[in-house]
C-alpha cells in the first residue's frame, strides 16, 4: 500500500516542461519535446508542468514561438495588402498599412508579452470568479505562455492558421488550467469562456436597449405629428 501511494505521488510530482530542462536536453530539442506535448498531450504535458517557479521560461518560450508565428501572419498580411494595392492603386492607404505592419513586426515581442499578460490575467481573474483558482496566478500565466507559444506556430499555415490556432488554443487552454489548477473541466470551460459570454449579454443587452429607445422614440415621434 505505501509503496502504491509512493508510485502515485511520484506520478504527480511535476517535472515539467520539457523547455525548463533545456539545459539538460538542448534548446531545440527542449522546444520541439514542449511544442509537440502541448499540441499532441495538454493533459498530460500541463499535469507535468511546474506551477512555480518563475515566469522567466514560460514568457521566454512565449515570445520566441509566438514572435516567429507573429511574425510570418505580419508577412502574410502585407502579401494580401500587396494584392490589393496592385489591384486598387491606393498608395496612400498602402502605405498605412505597411507601416503599421512593419512596426507589428519590430513589437512583436513586446505585442506578445503584454497580451499574455491581458489574456491570463482575465482568465485568472474568471478562474477566481467561478471558484476553480486552486493555485497562484503564475500557475495560469505558464498555462498561457506555454499554450498560446505552441500554437503560435500555425499562423505560418496562410488563411486557416489563425483560426486553427485560435481554436485549439481555446482547448489547451482549458486542459492547461484543469490540471494546473487541479479543478474541474467545467470550472475550466467557464473562466475560458466568461469573457465572451459576458461581450455577448453586454452587447445584447445593448442592441436591445436601443431597440427598445428607438421604438419608443418612433412612437413618440409619430404621436407628435400625428
Amino acid at each position: 500500500m505505501n509503496e502504491q501511494i509512493t508510485d502515485e505521488q511520484q506520478a504527480r510530482e511535476r517535472t515539467g516542461p520539457p523547455w525548463e530542462n533545456r539545459e539538460r536536453l538542448g534548446f531545440f530539442t527542449a522546444i520541439w519535446e514542449t511544442m509537440k506535448g502541448v499540441l499532441i498531450n495538454p493533459g498530460r504535458t500541463f499535469a507535468e508542468m511546474r506551477t512555480e517557479g518563475g515566469i522567466g521560461a514560460p514568457i521566454l518560450y512565449a515570445i520566441i514561438l509566438g514572435g516567429i508565428g507573429g511574425i510570418v501572419g505580419v508577412i502574410w498580411q502585407g502579401l494580401i495588402y500587396t494584392l490589393n494595392f496592385m489591384v486598387n492603386q491606393e498608395i496612400a492607404q498602402y502605405a498605412a498599412n505597411a507601416t503599421l505592419l512593419a512596426l507589428m513586426a519590430i513589437f512583436m515581442p513586446l505585442i506578445v508579452a503584454i497580451g499574455l499578460f491581458i489574456s491570463s490575467g482575465i482568465a485568472h481573474l474568471c478562474l477566481i470568479i467561478v471558484g476553480g483558482a486552486n493555485k497562484r496566478f503564475e500557475a495560469t500565466f505558464r498555462v498561457f505562455a506555454y499554450t498560446n507559444g505552441s500554437v503560435a506556430l500555425f499562423q505560418i499555415v496562410p488563411f486557416c492558421g489563425g483560426i486553427v490556432a485560435g481554436i485549439w488554443g481555446i482547448v489547451c487552454n482549458i486542459i492547461g488550467l484543469k490540471e494546473a489548477h487541479e479543478t474541474t473541466t467545467g470550472k475550466a470551460v467557464l473562466a475560458i469562456l466568461l469573457p465572451a459570454i459576458f461581450l455577448l449579454f453586454c452587447c445584447g443587452g445593448g442592441i436591445l436597449l436601443l431597440l427598445i429607445l428607438g421604438i419608443g422614440t418612433t412612437g413618440a415621434l409619430y404621436e407628435y405629428f400625428a
